[in-house]
């Protein structure tokens, strides 16, 4: 990247007209735009390592939580999506 913006700013010394000279700040701003979006991915990952190496075996995301009785079965679901009334 440091490269890429070096060999950028020489080009922009001797910039012939002022197109040359927009297009190279195109790419002066795109370089600034991956490095600002790496340094945050950068940062989400160590976040998120942070937070995996944190949590206790029994906190797994993809955990699998029972159906509390209380609420509906499958069947009754079908029945609503299925535009029917529940029996009662």
């Amino acid at each position: 990247m440091n490269r890429i913006l070096g060999l950028v700013e020489l080009l922009l010394a001797s910039a012939p007209d002022r197109v040359t000279h927009a297009r190279l700040e195109g790419i002066l701003e795109a370089c600034a735009f991956q490095d600002l979006a790496g340094q945050r991915l950068t940062k989400v990952g160590r976040l998120l390592r942070y937070l995996r190496e944190k949590a206790s075996p029994g906190d797994e995301l993809s955990a699998h939580v029972p159906p509390t009785s209380d609420g509906l079965t499958q069947e009754q679901v079908d029945l609503l999506l299925r535009g029917r009334r529940l029996p009662r």
